[in-house]
């Protein structure tokens, strides 16, 4: 189920990797799959908690908050992102993984 720019990869008789090649301008569509559904619900909080956490690093930037301001608002938000269920989806536990590591980045 991977797409990857670049050639197809095969183990045996199983494909590990679908390669596929654009050429320039050329435009895809790409749909949404079961697995999307179900996982919806995380993706929308996490890229939400995301854009919460782009928000405090501007504070951060523009010496709006001081340190300790965002390192409470950065464990405010690393706990919101624990309540993110992943309902056994590898995808949304990486996501969710990442965010986490982003909140870091800004409380450092």
């Amino acid at each position: 189920d991977t797409m990857v720019l670049g050639p197809t990869v095969m183990d045996g008789n199983t494909i590990v990797s679908m390669g596929i090649g654009f050429e320039y301008g050329t435009k895809i569509l790409l749909l949404h799959s079961p697995l999307f559904e179900q996982d919806k619900e995380g993706i929308e909080k996490l890229t939400a908690l995301v854009k919460e956490i782009d928000q405090i690093d501007a504070g951060r930037r523009n010496r709006d908050m001081n340190n300790k301001t965002v390192q409470e608002l950065i464990i405010q938000v690393c706990c919101k992102i624990d309540c993110v269920e992943t309902n056994g989806s590898e995808a949304l536990r990486k996501m969710r993984k990442q965010t986490v590591k982003r909140a870091e980045g800004v409380a450092q």
